[in-house]
C-alpha cells in the first residue's frame, strides 16, 4: 500500500505557497520514480488544469521520420514518469459548477482506489493516482475549516450496516445499479433477451420494459468500469441482439381465413400477437433514448479534446455509436410498421366476406370492428408504449381505415349515392367518430377522417338544395375531395325521378384535366411521416426503479452471483454473496 503522508505546513512566504482562496487548488502528494517522497504544492488558478509529461520521447534511429504533428497542448503541471501520457488528466472546474476530473485516451487513473475511465466529480479529500507513480490528494481552501475533520474522506470503505443489509450510505438510495464482469456480458444480454420472451405475456405493467431497463443498466456500467472502447461494443451487440430477436423472433400477424371477423377470433387472441411486437417497439425506443444520453455524453468528451489535439479514437467510438443507433432506428421503424399491418389486417379481415351488404359494410361491424381494433390497442399498448408512438400508431390506423372505407365508397357507388343510404352513413360514422373520441382519439380521429366526412357530408346535402349548387361553390365547401373524386360522385348522384345531373355540376374548363387525368381512389403510400418522440420517455438515465422493474433487476443479479460462484472453490461458494434487494 503507498503511504499517506500528512501535508507539511508551508509558511506564507514560501515561494510554492498556494494564493489565499484560489479557484480550485489541488494539493498533491507525489512519488517520483527512484527518488524519496516528498511533498509540492500544485495550484491550479484557471477554470482547468491539466497534467501531463513534457516533451515527447524522441524518436529510435532506425525508425522513419514522424509524420507532422499539430503543435503539443498546453501542460499545467509537468510530472515526469514512464507511464504519465503527453496529456494524462484534466481537473475542470468552470465557474458556477462543481470541479471534475476525467483522464484522456489511454491514461492510467484511479480515483480513490477504482480505475478511472470517464469524468467524475472530485471533491475534496479525494485521491487521483495518476499512472503507478503520482498520488494527488485534492484539497479546496474555499470549503472552510470543514471539509475532511467533519466526514470520512471519500476514499474510506463505508461500513456494512446490519439492520438493513445494506452498505451504509445507501439506506433509502433507490438508483439501479447492475454492475457485471466483462466475461459475463455475454451471457447477461442472452437472459434479458430470454427474459423478453416471457414478460412480453406477463400482466401489464412497467415490468415489459425490463429489457430496455436493463440494457441500459449494462450500458452505465461499461460507462465507467470498463475502458472507454468497450461501450461503442457493448452498444453495437446490444442493438444488434434486440435487431435479431425482432427478425428472427415468430411475432406478428398470423394470417387468420378470410371472413374471420374480430368478434369470431376474440379479443383475447389478438393480445398475444401484438404484445410482442408493441413490447419491442416500445423497448427499442425507450432503449434509443438512453443511448442516446451516452452518445451526447462522448460528444462533450469530444469537445473536451480540443480540436488542436483530436482523438481518433474518441472520433471512431461515435462512428460505432451512430452504426448503433441507426440499427435501433431500424428496428422502431419495423416494429412500427409491423403493428400498423397487423392491426390494420385484423380490422379489414371481417370487410372481405360482405362487402356487398351495405349494413355489414357500414352498420354494426364498422362500429364494433373498427371501435374493438382500437381498444385492443390501447389496452396492449397504452401503459408501455411512448404517447407520441402510441397517438401515431392509432393515426395511422384511421389514417388506413379512411383510405379503406372511402375507396370502398367510391367502389361501391350506385345505390350508394344517394340522401338515404348517405343519412345511414354518416350516423354510422358518427357512433364511430364518437367511440374513438372517447379514447381520447377525437382530434386525430377528425384529422385522418376528412375525406371520408367530406363524402358523406356532400351525399347528406338535401337533393333540393345540392341541385341548386354549382361547381365552384362545392369545390368551395368540400376541399377534402379533389376535383376527380368530387366529379366521380355528382356524376352517380342519384337526384331520384330520373333526373340527369344539372349542367351547373360540369367543373370548369381549367379543370377537366384534372378531373380526367385524377385518381378517384386514395393512395395507401400518402400516410405521414413517422417522428420519434424527443422527450416524454418512461425511462430515464440514472433514475429510480419501480416496483415493476425490481423482479427484473433481482432476477440479474442471482444470475451474475451465480457466474461468480462457479468460478470459486466449492467451499467458498455461497459465502461471497451480495444483497438482492427485496
Amino acid at each position: 500500500p503507498i503511504p499517506i503522508p500528512i501535508l507539511p505546513h508551508i509558511p506564507p512566504t514560501d515561494p510554492y505557497s498556494h494564493p489565499r482562496h484560489p479557484p480550485h487548488p489541488p494539493i498533491a502528494p507525489h512519488c517520483p520514480p527512484l527518488t524519496p517522497i516528498d511533498f509540492v504544492l500544485y495550484t491550479m488558478t484557471g477554470s482547468q488544469h491539466i497534467f501531463g509529461r513534457r516533451g515527447v520521447p524522441p524518436t529510435p534511429p532506425h525508425c522513419p521520420p514522424p509524420t507532422p504533428q499539430p503543435p503539443p497542448p498546453p501542460i499545467d503541471t509537468f510530472l515526469d514518469a514512464p507511464d504519465i501520457l503527453p496529456r494524462h488528466c484534466l481537473v475542470w472546474a468552470p465557474p458556477g459548477a462543481p470541479p471534475s476530473v476525467r483522464p484522456y485516451r489511454g491514461a492510467p487513473m484511479t480515483l480513490n482506489g477504482t480505475p478511472l475511465f470517464r469524468r467524475a466529480p472530485l471533491m475534496p479529500g479525494d485521491l487521483l493516482g495518476l499512472g503507478e507513480h503520482f498520488l494527488l490528494l485534492y484539497k479546496d481552501p474555499r470549503c472552510g475549516g470543514g471539509g475532511l475533520g467533519q466526514r470520512p474522506p471519500p476514499w474510506l470503505p463505508m461500513g456494512r450496516c446490519e439492520g438493513c443489509s445494506t452498505i451504509g450510505g445507501r439506506r433509502g438510495q433507490h438508483r439501479a445499479l447492475l454492475p457485471y464482469r466483462a466475461r459475463d456480458e455475454e451471457r447477461l444480454l442472452r437472459e434479458i433477451i430470454r427474459y423478453s420472451r416471457d414478460v412480453g405475456l406477463a400482466p401489464q405493467n412497467l415490468g415489459v420494459l425490463a429489457p430496455a431497463f436493463l440494457m441500459g443498466l449494462c450500458m452505465e456500467h461499461a460507462w465507467g468500469a470498463f475502458p472507454p472502447q468497450h461501450l461503442p461494443l457493448l452498444m453495437r451487440r446490444i442493438a444488434m441482439a434486440v435487431k435479431e430477436e425482432v427478425w428472427v423472433g415468430d411475432i406478428g400477424y398470423r394470417g387468420w381465413g378470410i371472413g374471420c371477423g374480430v368478434w369470431s377470433v376474440g379479443y383475447g387472441l389478438l393480445v398475444p400477437d401484438l404484445r410482442p411486437l408493441t413490447l419491442w417497439l416500445a423497448n427499442a425506443t425507450e432503449l434509443l433514448n438512453l443511448s442516446q444520453a451516452r452518445v451526447q455524453e462522448l460528444e462533450q468528451e469530444l469537445e473536451l479534446e480540443g480540436e488542436s489535439w483530436p482523438c481518433p479514437e474518441l472520433s471512431k467510438d461515435l462512428e460505432m455509436c451512430d452504426e448503433a443507433l441507426g440499427v435501433l432506428d431500424e428496428v422502431i421503424m419495423s416494429t412500427f410498421q409491423q403493428t400498423v399491418y397487423y392491426l390494420t389486417k385484423v380490422r379489414s379481415m371481417g370487410s372481405m366476406g360482405c362487402i356487398g351488404c351495405l349494413g355489414c359494410l357500414w352498420g354494426v361491424y364498422r362500429i364494433y370492428g373498427v371501435y374493438g381494433v382500437y381498444r385492443v390497442s390501447m389496452g396492449c399498448m397504452g401503459d408501455m408504449l411512448h404517447a407520441q408512438l402510441l397517438s401515431q400508431t392509432c393515426g395511422y390506423l384511421l389514417f388506413f381505415c379512411n383510405a379503406s372505407l372511402f375507396n370502398s365508397l367510391m367502389e361501391r357507388g350506385g345505390t350508394l349515392f344517394q340522401w338515404g343510404r348517405a343519412v345511414r352513413l354518416r350516423t354510422t360514422l358518427d357512433l364511430v367518430l364518437d367511440s374513438l373520441s372517447s379514447m381520447g382519439l377525437g382530434d386525430v380521429a377528425a384529422q385522418f377522417f376528412q375525406k371520408l366526412s367530406a363524402a358523406s357530408n356532400l351525399l347528406c346535402t338535401p337533393r333540393g338544395c345540392l341541385a341548386k349548387m354549382s361547381w365552384s361553390r362545392l369545390r368551395a365547401e368540400f376541399p377534402a375531395l379533389s376535383p376527380a373524386q368530387l366529379h366521380h360522385i355528382l356524376s352517380h348522384y342519384q337526384l331520384g325521378g330520373g333526373q340527369a345531373p344539372p349542367p351547373a355540376w360540369s367543373p370548369p374548363p381549367e379543370e377537366r384535366d384534372q378531373v380526367t387525368a385524377g385518381d378517384i381512389f386514395e393512395s395507401f403510400s400518402d400516410h405521414p411521416p413517422l417522428l420519434l418522440p424527443t422527450r416524454g420517455f418512461l425511462l430515464r438515465p440514472g433514475g429510480g426503479v419501480g416496483a415493476g422493474l425490481m423482479e427484473a433487476l433481482n432476477r440479474m443479479r442471482r444470475l451474475l452471483r451465480d457466474l461468480e460462484n462457479e468460478e470459486l472453490p466449492a467451499n467458498q461458494r455461497g459465502l461471497h454473496r451480495e444483497p438482492i434487494d427485496p
